[in-house]
């Protein structure tokens, strides 16, 4: 008899996205087992219809009151599916920014993702550079054409240079964490603004009670603004219709004055010695606000001393490009990878320092990053002070007007 006829497998649609292969499976169930040994945290095999692929997401750390049988995690939406798929080897990324941290078992992951890492972007090229000298060194030492220096030269100038690298920066984290000191006391003047204002002044005159309590709300908006040093033409809606009629250059300092003037008419309405005195806790905590934007505006402007900077640069330049010279005749060729790890860890530190020196993001960094990585968030921290005040009033059941 004839042979019967294969079937004709049905049309595969073409926008149907392709699954994974059999030795894609495989791989990352190797690196599941890989993750799992060094980081002690159970990983599923999880299929994203939307995506086409499968990937793995992190289940729960595993410890002696862990049940061995673990639920696997379930997804609301498709963003929620999306969010696991594109983290790191399914591992959801650390959300700095709610008060969660960094932990020691985030080593593999931390390894792995140096290809990405901002700061190695930023000094590839120096490092570059220092890796073909060194490269160049141990070829002309090869053939005989290249002397060399004492290795205890180089020991000796290490200390040095790890103070200098040390005291740069500390004075750069110092600016970065007194800035978010800073912001940390804009939060704590604007709910006792709030709250008294709810307590004292809406009770005697409303209208000026919802006209502070807007104010209040705008005020970190427009510090946010210029803090990130965007134009003005980019100022928010809601903070615009609050300025005086000549616009403030400053719109911090605009908002403050509508504050006083507010605070002025409350007292104004209601003239008894307890009325004036609250008065002046108003103003006092407006004039904190006004504190704290100058003090800010002295961070941005005033960077570390440029020799400083300076000097630093050269130092690290001039002891990385030198040290093949003393480590030529000890490692070999092994000298260059030697410096190239050398280099990324001064020059990556030294970096740090640079990106953290500006608290705020602007529009002149050619680099982004997420909350906390290198910046403050400015505008994240006003969402959180605003709606602080939201909440505030709301208790009180008043409404903040959104202009």
């Amino acid at each position: 008899g004839s042979r019967a006829a294969n079937p004709i497998p049905p049309p595969r649609d073409s926008r149907m996205p392709r699954g994974p292969s059999i030795r894609a499976l495989r791989k990352r169930c190797f690196v599941a087992s890989l993750l799992f040994a060094a980081t002690g945290t159970r990983f599923l095999l999880l299929q994203v219809p939307q995506l086409g692929f499968t990937t793995l997401a992190r289940t729960a750390p595993v410890s002696p009151l862990t049940p061995k049988t673990l639920t696997p995690r379930t997804f609301t939406n498709d963003r929620d599916s999306t969010k696991v798929s594109r983290s790191i080897f399914g591992k959801t990324k650390i959300d700095v920014g709610s008060g969660e941290r960094y932990s020691s078992k985030d080593w593999l992951i931390n390894l792995i993702t140096i290809p990405k890492s901002n700061v190695l972007k930023r000094i590839s090229s120096h490092c570059i550079a220092c890796v073909l000298v060194a490269a160049l060194v141990v070829y002309l030492r090869s053939i005989g054409k290249c002397g060399v220096l004492p290795p205890t030269l180089h020991g000796l100038l290490g200390g040095f240079i790890s103070l200098l690298l040390v005291f740069r920066t500390n004075a750069a984290y110092g600016r970065f964490w007194e800035a978010r000191i800073i912001w940390g006391a804009v939060m704590n003047s604007s709910r006792k603004l709030a709250t008294s204002t709810v307590a004292n002044v809406f009770p005697l005159s409303p209208a000026v009670g919802r006209r502070l309590l807007t104010l209040f709300a705008a005020f970190p908006l427009a510090l946010a603004h210029r803090n990130n040093n965007q134009p003005l033409d980019e100022l928010s809606e809601t903070v615009v219709k609050l300025l005086p009629a000549p616009r403030s250059s400053c719109p911090p300092i605009g908002i403050c004055m509508e504050m006083e003037r507010a605070i002025t008419d409350a007292a104004v309405e209601s003239e008894s010695v307890d009325n004036a005195l609250k008065r002046q806790v108003l103003l006092q905590n407006v004039n904190e606000l006004i504190d704290a934007t100058g003090a800010l505006d002295r961070i941005i402007k005033t960077p570390v001393p440029l020799s400083y900077s300076r000097h630093t640069s050269r130092a690290l330049s001039i002891w990385c490009g030198t040290l093949p010279f003393a480590l030529v005749d000890i490692m070999g060729w092994g000298t260059v990878p030697f410096v190239a790890v050398a280099c990324w860890c001064l020059f990556g530190i030294e970096e740090i320092g640079h990106m953290i020196e500006q608290p705020f993001l602007t529009k002149k960094h050619k680099i982004r990053g997420k909350p906390f990585d290198f910046s403050l968030p400015a505008d994240g921290m006003a969402n959180v002070i605003r709606t602080e005040i939201k909440t505030i009033a709301g208790e009180a059941r008043f409404k903040v007007v959104d202009h």
